[in-house]
């Protein structure tokens, strides 16, 4: 799991995650903070050069509100996290 990469200009740095099921990523851009709270999937197979099977799968902007979440605060983003990892468990 990649703890920091850039993506569409952002910055993003992995705070925590719990395996198989959640991961919270700081996300900055020219000064502004958020964090997103993202359920975590795998590829399944490789996919063209620089992702390989087993890779986590971002959500894609179609299936923000399912599988990714944006909080202002990360005592919301901490929340939705628990949330997920409590479901995931139960």
């Amino acid at each position: 799991m990649k703890t920091k990469f850039n993506k569409n200009g952002f910055e993003y740095e992995l705070l925590c995650h719990h395996v198989d099921v959640a991961a919270i990523y700081l996300q900055k851009k020219n000064g502004h903070v958020r964090y997103e709270v993202w359920r975590l999937r795998k590829y399944k197979n490789d996919y063209m050069e620089h992702i390989k099977a087993g890779d986590i799968q971002p959500p894609s902007t179609c299936e923000w509100g399912m599988y990714g979440w944006t909080f202002m605060t990360e005592e919301a983003a901490r929340e939705k996290y628990n949330e997920l990892i409590n479901n995931a468990l139960s």
